[in-house]
């Protein structure tokens, strides 16, 4: 693995960004690198959790957080993975140019081709202008098969026809290929190595294609009638085998740089979606209550502002609804903080289904209160669904032996509603709601008290 600067990726805005907001929303987080120095935040792995950043197995640095929520440590993890392999991919890809770069440098006459068949296409029509012969072959060694792949070039017809697969350990160009000496075989039915072709052989000339790499086939140079192949036609014939070999080598590395540009084009596409996805999820969970999966009361006051001042603009009502789930301290102490739990899960569902608009909102204020926010409703209609939540809540018939007004699970809730203005606060249609709270719960609990704020014309019917 390359050598990555984790304190810069962990410092880039967009990491920072999000672990700023989730230190704003109160979760102790920091990261600490392999050596377990603090990037960010000043805890460590003394007195917080650690959750390892790794990339291949290799620790680059650690989360920590005190209260953090594991899935938020995980998708923190992610996200910074993700980055650190981007730069790995970026890294790889940067060293196979260069790689690239220098073969071209090395090469000559033909090594301006970028694609093995017009290399073989070319060293072909070199070939038969300077050497005797009608047929030439290439072998292209895989080293994972143990075999050769065969190309034949037609320059009669200005292509490369795929031939089959032959094994490195028969024939004569078996024995070249592992030799890594050319030879000439002017009587090819002499020669007890040779295999018949697909076309006839008669006089022969076979090189080994050498790189600085290694071995990267042979190539075979014939003719149907009896030559006398001599020492300086093999030595022009090396020199172009050197040649081809190294622009053969040039071209399979453009090749495999541009399939692996182009899966890296599509991993970073993919991975970049992914990174959208993880950020969409994290924003999500900064702005989810943990417990409930209702909003939380940051994004309740986000919210709130928001509808505020867009319906002042439009001169339009605002209403808001403050639940509260009675007696439920009495609750917890009968069937325990588990079940209580549970009970404000079901409590949250319930509201969440009376609302039927999208822009209306439920969130967890804080304990066993909940506010719902209706933006363009007035008084009337928070009434109306202010009953729908009762009726959603008293369905679930959650068993309440300790409550003094039923024996199941009931809620107060306290109603208010306006028509914001730039001059007024939305404070104070929360302050009206939460007397109006107060007022249910004096009278008995179990029912809904609407507090009159700024428009009389807005009372329920």
């Amino acid at each position: 693995m390359i050598n990555i600067n984790f304190k810069k990726i962990v410092l880039k805005p967009r990491i920072k960004k999000i672990i700023q907001r989730l230190t704003n929303d109160n979760h102790q987080i920091g990261i600490l690198d392999d050596r377990q120095i603090p990037i960010l935040g000043e805890l460590t792995l003394a007195n917080a959790q650690g959750y390892e950043i790794a990339v291949e197995d290799k620790i680059l640095g650690w989360v920590v957080s005190e209260d953090i929520h594991d899935s938020i440590a995980q998708l923190v993890i992610y996200l910074i993975e993700i980055e650190v392999n981007k730069k790995v991919l970026a890294a790889d890809a940067l060293d196979k140019y260069e790689e690239l770069n220098f073969l071209y440098d090395i090469s000559s006459k033909i090594s301006t081709c970028l694609h093995v068949h017009e290399v073989i296409k070319l060293m072909a029509n070199e070939a038969f202008k300077q050497i005797p012969g009608n047929a030439l072959v290439v072998m292209i060694y895989n080293a994972y098969e143990q075999s050769m792949q065969t190309f034949y070039p037609k320059t009669d017809e200005n292509q490369v026809i795929l031939g089959k697969k032959i094994p490195t350990n028969i024939g004569i160009y078996g024995s070249v290929f592992n030799s890594g000496k050319a030879e000439i075989v002017n009587q090819v039915t002499l020669d007890p190595r040779f295999i018949p072709q697909d076309f006839e052989i008669v006089s022969m000339m076979c090189c080994p294609l050498m790189t600085q790499t290694g071995k990267l086939g042979i190539i075979q140079i014939s003719s149907d009638r009896a030559l006398d192949y001599t020492a300086q036609d093999l030595k022009l014939f090396t020199a172009l085998a050197s040649q081809a070999a190294a622009s053969i080598q040039n071209a399979l590395f453009y090749e495999q740089l541009r399939d692996y540009s182009y899966t890296l084009e599509r991993k970073v596409a993919e991975r970049t979606a992914e990174l959208e996805r993880v950020n969409q999820e994290l924003n999500q969970l900064a702005n989810l209550d943990g417990l409930t999966q209702v909003a939380n009361r940051r994004c309740l006051q986000e919210t709130f502002d928001r509808e505020w001042s867009r319906l002042a603009r439009e001169k339009l009502p605002l209403s808001i609804i403050i639940c509260d789930v009675d007696y439920f301290k009495r609750y917890n102490d009968t069937y325990g903080h588990q079940m209580g739990d549970e009970c404000l899960q079901k409590i949250a569902e319930a509201i969440k289904q009376a609302l039927k608009r999208p822009a209306d909102l439920v969130a967890r204020y804080g304990g066993e209160e909940f506010v719902v926010i209706l933006p363009n409703t007035q008084a009337s209609g928070a009434w109306i669904v202010a009953q729908e939540i009762q009726e959603h809540v008293r369905q679930l018939s959650l068993d309440h032996q300790a409550s003094l007004v039923s024996p199941f699970i009931t809620m107060s809730m306290g109603l208010s509603s306006t028509i914001p203005t730039h001059e007024t606060s939305g404070e104070e249609l929360f302050e009206i709601a939460d007397q109006a709270l107060y007022e249910a719960k004096k009278q008995g609990r179990d029912r809904m008290i609407f507090r009159e704020f700024k428009s009389p014309d807005l009372q329920p019917q």
